[in-house]
């Protein structure tokens, strides 16, 4: 969930990221500018998100429940994202910036 501090309220922006995870999330990373994040779960899903306002740009990967993530990064320019997977394995995607 997300949390508004200091209140550590729980924010309706958790509503969206539960509709686009519907397993735990196990990782998440910011870019090195602060606008985007990406998120990786247990249900196979990565998404990548607007800061501000807060969005789902884009799921990256959707493998379903073959693959649970368990670590994910972003790289520095924003070009490509990185998983650690349940099955041993590191994939990496190509985010294609220049639409965003």
């Amino acid at each position: 969930a997300l949390w508004q501090f200091p209140t550590c309220m729980e924010s309706s922006d958790a509503r969206e990221v539960r509709s686009i995870h519907s397993s735990y999330v196990c990782a998440v990373a910011f870019s090195a500018d602060g606008k985007i994040f990406v998120s990786a779960s247990g249900d196979g899903n990565i998404a990548v998100w607007n800061v501000s306002p807060f969005e789902c740009i884009r799921v990256v990967c959707n493998v379903g429940s073959l693959v649970a993530f368990s670590s994910v990064l972003i790289a520095a320019d924003r070009s490509a994202v990185a998983a650690g997977c349940s099955d041993g394995m590191i994939r990496m995607w190509n985010l294609n910036l220049d639409s965003w």
